[in-house]
């Protein structure tokens, strides 16, 4: 049996070690465990069929000690690993923790969509009050690990195939300033085993009222690794890189998202430097195995929100309208290289056009966003089209917000 196995084995007997541990707490009633059915979809697994499971202290409402977050799921069409599972739990820290202002330690491990990740971090966290959205948290995490199953991948080339040990420090900051309502999030990663690499991205988001029926959103991004990062730490213009696509349930397999879509050009994934009129360049330039990746980018977001008779629709539906929203905008956006690294072009690149969002969202216990966005766009005109023209039309669908609060 290799490393990889008996690491499988280890892990999966210890989730089911933990698991009948917290079965005999919650028979006790000192600890409960709350299921809840999950059916998810893609290429490699088929319909996914599986358990989500909530555990905490009774009463504590997902804010007191061992707090757990876990699934286990069977794939229906029976690949190779047709057992999949996510485990996650968190202790806070009694001495440095306080309403809404927590200090924590979590343990994490998954194997799923052909990709381990287990580690550890800490996190620390400062609330203004009772208002879960001004906030400040860093932390710092590491973790091992490994894309063991390409099969999984929509783009195998996009993948290295060793194991990473990343040191990751973070932080996020949110709150109300004289302008509106600001956002600045930073993620450093370090890989510590063979091959070393470093990677860091910035982030700072403005939105920017203009009356009751008028906003301006502005969005500022800087991503850069060093020579030897792996294809998953590199940065593409349109898209978020592929080590991030793993944090969500649309993007961390194929078929999910039909491969048609992406490889058609007609579907943008949010994050990155976020020029989303180059999706559709830069995913065929991943599917023909010549991908356009680059060392860093800098980039700039805009939108300018407008009302619309359907925008007032939706937010005026009773009930759901806290948690459902219409949005209709102009967008643009630029971005270049750096020039950090050696093998990076000089140029620039620029979008523009209009688009609708529609999103849902219910914010977690810390008023961070939990839900989804869904977005049509028109990005009618490009500096650098290839071999289309600069203006015309051009139909783009797009999950995930630009720029996101």
């Amino acid at each position: 049996m290799d490393h990889f196995n008996r690491l499988n084995v280890i892990l999966v007997l210890f989730f089911l070690i933990f698991s009948a541990s917290l079965a005999q707490a919650q028979q006790k009633k000192s600890y409960e465990i709350i299921p809840a059915p999950d059916l998810w979809y893609n290429d490699v697994d088929g319909i996914r069929v599986g358990v989500q499971l909530k555990g905490q202290v009774p009463g504590t409402f997902e804010d007191g000690p061992h707090r757990i977050d876990a699934g286990v799921w069977l794939g229906t069409w029976i690949p190779s690993d047709p057992v999949s599972y996510y485990f996650n739990y968190t202790q806070p820290i009694e001495s440095i923790s306080d309403f809404g202002s927590e200090g924590n330690v979590q343990v994490t491990t998954l194997f799923r969509a052909g990709f381990h990740r287990h580690g550890v971090s800490f996190t620390k966290r400062w609330q203004q009050g009772f208002n879960e959205q001004n906030y400040v948290e860093t932390g710092i995490s590491y973790h091992l690990e490994k894309r063991f199953n390409l099969e999984y991948a929509q783009y195998p080339i996009l993948w290295s195939d060793d194991w990473n040990g990343i040191l990751s420090p973070f932080f996020s900051y949110q709150n109300e300033n004289g302008l509106g309502r600001i956002n600045l999030d930073f993620k450093g990663s370090i890989q510590t085993l063979d091959n070393p690499f470093t990677s860091a991205v910035i982030a700072a988001s403005q939105t920017i009222p203009l009356g009751e029926i008028l906003g301006f959103k502005v969005r500022f991004y800087a991503g850069a690794s060093s020579n030897s990062a792996d294809p998953e730490y590199l940065f593409s213009r349109s898209s978020s890189r592929q080590i991030e696509w793993m944090d969500s349930g649309f993007t961390r397999a194929k078929g999910t998202i039909p491969m048609s879509f992406l490889n058609g050009g007609k579907f943008n994934i949010a994050g990155g430097a976020n020029l989303r009129g180059y999706s559709g360049s830069d995913f065929q330039s991943f599917d023909r195995e010549e991908p356009f990746l680059i060392n860093s980018i800098g980039a700039l977001n805009t939108e300018f929100d407008y009302p619309s008779p359907l925008g007032r629709m939706f937010n005026n539906i009773p009930f759901l309208g806290e948690f459902l929203s219409f949005r209709s905008y102009m967008f643009f956006d630029a971005g270049t290289p750096l020039g950090i690294t050696e093998n990076e072009i000089d140029n620039t690149f620029a979008d523009g056009g209009g688009g609708f969002a529609i999103s849902f969202n219910v914010p977690d216990s810390s008023g961070k966003p939990r839900g989804f966005v869904f977005r049509y766009e028109i990005p009618f005109w490009l500096s650098d089209p290839g071999a289309e023209q600069s203006f015309r039309y051009r139909s783009l669908f797009g999950f995930g917000a630009v720029i996101a609060f």
